[in-house]
């Protein structure tokens, strides 16, 4: 009876947390679409992911987008799709940031959320599929000249919604370049 109790509470917990992750995901647009126009930027670079206790890191590409807020805050997005061996990883990122300099370049940092979810090729469920996470990111942005930017993005996270080695601490990176409107 306590394993069915306990099954009961997981499905529980995880409609809750996919409820959750829609509405963030829904709030999230909406703050990037009243942000500035003249202060958005869009990206796209290299992305390597380390999830957990899997073996081997995922590497690839992402893109994302940023909007200013303020002269030391912005919203930011980032989707980054990595690959390996044994499958490909999916992460989706929105994250406040705060950079120390006014015109939103050099060091910046923040909190972060992350939907990740896992796709094994055979499927042997040796890890969870859907991951959710709560970090912070920390970065550094320079510009080549007025609307091109390079950005480096480093994002410790600790997920949980999942099962397995995926369920612990982790860390994505990205090297990317941009364009500023």
């Amino acid at each position: 009876m306590y394993s069915t109790l306990k099954v009961s509470l997981s499905i529980f917990d995880r409609i809750n947390l996919i409820k959750w992750g829609s509405t963030a995901l829904t709030v999230f647009i909406l703050l990037i679409s009243i942000g500035k126009t003249e202060g958005q930027e869009l990206r796209f670079g290299l992305s390597s992911q380390i999830l957990g206790e899997i073996n081997g890191g995922f590497t690839g590409y992402g893109f994302g987008i940023e909007s200013r807020l303020s002269d030391h805050f912005s919203i930011s997005g980032d989707c980054n799709i990595g690959y390996q061996s044994r499958g490909r990883a999916l992460e989706l990122k929105p994250a406040v940031l705060y950079y120390l300099n006014e015109q939103q370049k050099g060091i910046y940092l923040g909190p972060s959320m992350k939907y990740i979810t896992i796709r094994e090729k055979l499927d042997f469920n040796r890890f969870s599929d859907k991951l959710y996470a709560f970090g912070f990111s920390l970065g550094w942005k320079g510009t080549l000249s007025d609307h091109i930017l390079l950005n480096l993005n480093l994002s410790p996270h600790k997920t949980f919604g999942g099962r397995n080695e995926a369920d612990v601490a982790g860390i994505s990176g990205q090297f990317s370049i941009g364009y500023r409107f």
